[in-house]
């Protein structure tokens, strides 16, 4: 079937582009024309053009331009007779077809059709097997398990692939005998001696994935008992990309418009747990970080996130790679770590979803949760891993050109990181107008300088083996060392202390890194005043002081977090230990 000869021109008579191009483009009033960003390639500054009275689009970054018509055909990959019907559909008009030779001469139209009409095929076979089939009662136990309502199942077709290797492909020959579709849509796989073919799919929940228009393009199935691998997707065919296509969003694209931002999870079941009791904006990546092109699809409905994988280590990983693409761009990104190591499902039937929106609410920005991951990863006390904290952020924290938002980050990476603010705002300065990703030879070598007491205190030890037993006992109390530059040195000092004999070569061989050696030999050969008892016990104290106001910046972020999350009980008790601190910090300066 072909179109009728001159439906095309009574659409595009009917239609206004700047309605149909706002579908997938965010558009803004510009003169008598529209303007926004360009959905086929990166740019920051809009230099995509709607022209209402024309009836055209055009960029003037990548000169694409035409009518509605092209415009539907590359952002959705369609031929002009698919864009035509597609366009008619938006508008509500009626689609007419004509018998027509020419229809046969295209392939790769053909091929797209009937895969269309295959996939909806074992859309409905996989939907009886699940509602049906004594086989699938394992299936529906499990979405019961899973909290995964019958409204639910219904609503994203949810369905199941029986273990027999063959009761698909067995159908679908019968439905489509054989045409080139069954093999090209992914449902079945060739033997590898060519006798014939096997479900790719078997003994697994299977969950249909749409194109945001609805239509039927693909599937994910999760294994059932043990199997590797636990889920497993169609491949690549000529309707479905993995790397273009976001699932949920034929669910949720107009709520997401309406709210002016997405929530971004992993799974399937994470969106469908959302889905089900309400939240309406929700989209899942299937456990891949995102695509510039699913982050340009995404942009053409709003260029807010808030990102919520789920807590564990491969999460996380997904998060912060996520977060390159979706700054890349220009999008506003919060990111929700849910507490107690839910993933979003989970916390939604356990919490209720009241709760999960007040999670929602509190999400930090992007920025705020990189530092405390940060803070988490790496130990902020150390002057080297201060280096490691500022290499890592710096690739994110150089995209922010904005002079005034750079001051307000670097205030709060030099208070979780325990870094100079003005250090922190020069290498910030430095990263965006440069674009560099690491920190500068000048600054590794200021975080890393020595404190007097550090010097004086080693030397101490080498020097007068009477000052042992006070420095032994004043180690009992904490590990005042951490975070020092000289801290793997006064590791080796104290272990080589704490035998009967002390051996200064024994410190020496116990320094495996040739620049704890060479730091050691420069504390042994720098020139100081002679060392008193008196002078010695000073030293010690201002490496506790040293060591307390560290202690004490970690606490100010730790009682915030308490705050933000409403504990209670901890936030009682690190208000404790911060007035104990207080005390004993107000103590060693009255001294």
């Amino acid at each position: 079937m072909a179109l009728k000869s001159d439906f095309a021109e009574r659409v595009k008579s009917a239609v206004d582009i700047v309605r149909i191009v706002s579908d997938y483009v965010p558009l803004k009033k510009a003169g008598s024309n529209f303007r926004g960003l360009c959905p086929f390639h990166n740019e920051k500054t809009p230099s995509f053009h709607v022209h209402s009275s024309r009836q055209i689009f055009h960029c003037f970054g990548c000169g694409v331009g035409g009518d509605v018509f092209k415009f539907v055909m590359l952002a959705d990959r369609l031929s002009f007779p698919e864009a035509v019907k597609s366009v008619a559909q938006k508008a509500g008009i009626p689609i007419e077809e004509q018998r027509y030779k020419a229809d046969e001469d295209d392939p790769s139209a053909q091929l797209r059709k009937e895969l269309y009409r295959v996939n909806d095929f074992a859309l409905n076979f996989f939907c009886k097997q699940l509602k049906a089939t004594g086989e699938g009662s394992e299936a529906r136990d499990y979405l019961k398990a899973r909290g995964v309502t019958p409204e639910a199942i219904e609503r994203f077709r949810i369905g199941y692939a029986p273990p027999n290797g063959t009761l698909l492909y067995s159908a679908l020959q019968s439905a489509f005998g054989t045409s080139p579709a069954v093999e090209a849509s992914g449902l079945v796989i060739k033997r590898d001696d060519g006798t014939g073919y096997f479900d790719r799919f078997r003994k697994r929940v299977i969950f249909p994935i749409f194109r945001e228009s609805g239509a039927t393009i693909g599937f994910g199935g999760r294994i059932l008992g043990e199997g590797q691998p636990k889920y497993l997707n169609s491949p690549e065919t000529h309707v479905y990309s993995k790397s273009r296509t976001l699932y949920g969003l034929n669910f949720s694209k107009d709520a997401i418009k309406r709210l002016d931002y997405a929530i971004l999870v992993e799974g399937y079941l994470d969106a469908i747990g959302l889905l089900q009791v309400g939240i309406g904006n929700v989209i899942a990546s299937c456990g891949t970080s995102l695509t510039d092109s699913q982050v340009r699809l995404l942009a053409r409905y709003t260029q807010k996130i808030v990102v919520n994988f789920d807590p564990d280590s491969a999460g996380m990983a997904a998060t912060e790679r996520s977060l390159n693409t979706l700054l890349e761009n220009e999008f506003q990104v919060k990111v929700l770590t849910l507490p107690r190591g839910n993933d979003p499902d989970l916390f939604v039937r356990n919490f209720g979803v009241e709760e999960y929106r007040r999670q929602l609410r509190m999400a930090p920005t992007y920025l705020d949760y990189l530092i405390s991951k940060a803070a988490e990863k790496i130990d902020p006390a150390s002057s080297r891993s201060k280096v490691e904290a500022l290499n890592w952020l710096l690739p994110y924290l150089s995209r922010i050109g904005n002079a005034i938002e750079r001051a307000d980050v670097s205030h709060s990476v030099s208070t979780r990181l325990g870094i100079d603010d003005p250090l922190v705002r020069s290498e910030l300065g430095r990263a965006a107008r440069d674009r560099h990703s690491a920190i500068s030879k000048a600054t590794v070598e200021r975080l890393e300088r020595l404190r007097p007491a550090e010097v004086r205190v080693i030397q101490g030890v080498f020097d007068r083996p009477d000052f042992a037993n006070e420095l032994l006992s004043f180690w009992q109390e904490a590990s005042y060392h951490r975070g020092l530059s000289s801290e793997r040195v006064f590791e080796a000092v104290l272990e080589a202390l704490g035998q009967e004999v002390f051996d200064s070569e024994a410190v020496i061989a116990k320094l495996t890194e040739k620049t704890d050696q060479e730091l050691l030999m420069r504390i042994l050969c720098e020139e100081t005043e002679p060392l008193t008892p008196e002078i010695f016990a000073d030293c010690l104290g201002e490496l506790k002081r040293i060591y307390l106001e560290k202690e004490r910046v970690r606490l100010q972020h730790e009682i915030k977090a308490a705050e933000t999350r409403r504990d209670a009980s901890q936030l009682q008790e690190l208000l404790r230990t911060q007035q104990e601190l207080v005390r004993q910090l107000a103590a060693l300066t009255h001294r």
